[in-house]
């Protein structure tokens, strides 16, 4: 006796025609949900051929702090990172676009709502206050490859400054916290 998969299952005894209306229907409510949400927000990242980009990581991993929900529901390599010189774009590529939404992983961040950036090895806590909702505060953890190009980047364009006064990778601390100045 062989054992099957289930679509090979579902196609030897011919259930494939009655499941594909609903596969049908639900990429209609998945297309559906993107340009609902294309139309009531607009675009939300501007073209990149209108701004500087000064950091970019395709492929960087990372996870929401909001809620529960949100810190088991982190992306692996499934995130691209973009510092400009005003701002930091946090957004899962295709087709994982809906996801970001879901789980908190699409943000469009100006660098003068970063409040503080901790670093470790290679991932980045990044703490900054909401535009839409000024009562939560965000908190985002990301795993990338160049973890103090990042911090650079993102220091540079906020003019922030160490709060700690260490050096990089000093004993078995989480690294060092960076902080707004004032």
């Amino acid at each position: 006796m062989t054992l099957l998969s289930p679509l090979a299952y579902a196609t030897a005894k011919g259930e494939i025609r009655a499941t594909l209306p609903w596969l049908f229907a639900a990429n209609g409510i998945f297309v559906a949900m993107i340009l609902w949400r294309r139309h009531k927000y607009g675009p939300k990242f501007p073209d990149r051929k209108t701004v500087k980009i000064v950091f970019e990581e395709t492929f960087a991993s990372g996870r929401s702090m909001r809620n529960f929900m949100t810190m088991i529901g982190g992306t692996s390599r499934g995130l691209k990172i973009t510092v400009t010189e005003e701002e930091l774009w946090v957004r899962p590529f295709f087709p994982f676009g809906i996801f970001g939404y879901v789980y908190d992983l699409e943000h469009r961040i100006p660098l003068a709502d970063v409040t503080a950036i901790e670093s470790g090895r290679r991932s980045v806590a990044v703490h900054f206050r909401r535009q839409r909702e000024k009562d939560v505060p965000g908190h985002l953890v990301l795993q990338v490859w160049n973890a103090p190009a990042l911090i650079q980047a993102m220091s540079a364009g906020r003019g922030m400054e160490r709060k700690d006064g260490e050096g990089e990778g000093a004993g078995d601390s989480p690294g060092p916290r960076w902080s707004s100045p004032g």
